[in-house]
């Protein structure tokens, strides 16, 4: 039997192949969805999906870990609190992974008796050299990503899109790209959030690690400049820490 520790649930690929293989082997232990409020719309549906199949199946529920375990700071969802705040999650500044998941879920641990240190994460095998500090299960059995994939298609499920917000600054340019054709109006909100974190730092900030702000991005995006698509944007791992 398989300790019963919390899974970090994240919606995508691999933390939903860990939770399908955990509760196989008869765990029985919480799975922790810290909802930021700025995920894509496919990966709510399929969380919705998938706290639907868990129940009818091992009678097992999600744990939707939201803003009553945030900090008062951040207590709007992670949208409003840029807009309010004037701040943009950075790849070297992610407060948005710190405040809206795994401060949320410790806090949800302690009031439950849980040691957040040994919450289970979906790293895949192919992935080893993430997070080596924590209980990772897929590295303990050689469970790759494309194994995640299968394992999740065997249980009768769809695979679910690459877990991570809208916003987020680990994007590919090619990711930017399919929001501000999909999504312009959440393209360009985000384009002028953007622009106010730049003003009250009295620097340029931008979600795009080369420095090259959303505006700019959307000119090239306009005038038809090759930014080469690649679907794998799609399938890796979101890079959050948990």
């Amino acid at each position: 039997m398989v300790e019963a520790n919390p899974v970090c649930f994240g919606g995508g690929v691999n933390s939903t192949a860990l939770v399908i293989l955990l509760a196989q082997q008869g765990w029985r232990g919480p799975v922790l969805f810290a909802d930021t409020g700025a995920e894509h719309e496919g990966t709510y549906l399929f969380v919705r999906l998938f706290d639907s199949w868990l129940q009818q199946k091992f009678d097992l529920s999600l744990v939707y870990i939201g803003a009553e375990y945030r900090s008062n700071h951040y207590k709007p969802g992670l949208i409003n609190a840029m807009d309010l705040y004037h701040q943009i999650p950075l790849i070297r500044a992610r407060w948005c992974t710190t405040e809206y998941k795994i401060e949320p879920i410790k806090r949800w641990c302690k009031q439950n008796a849980y040691d957040f240190d040994q919450c289970f994460v979906g790293i895949a095998y192919d992935e080893s050299h993430r997070q080596p500090d924590k209980p990772r299960p897929l590295v303990d059995w050689k469970v790759t990503r494309d194994d995640c994939a299968r394992i999740i298609q065997e249980a009768g499920l769809p695979i679910p899109r690459k877990s991570g917000c809208w916003c987020c600054p680990f994007q590919s340019k090619s990711q930017w790209r399919h929001l501000w054709e999909t999504r312009p109006d959440r393209y360009f909100y985000l384009a002028w959030i953007e622009r106010k974190a730049s003003f009250a730092a009295g620097r340029r900030v931008t979600f795009d690690p080369d420095g090259l702000s959303l505006f700019s991005l959307a000119l090239k995006f306009r005038s038809g400049q090759p930014l080469l698509f690649d679907i794998s944007d799609f399938y890796k791992p979101c890079l959050c820490r948990v």
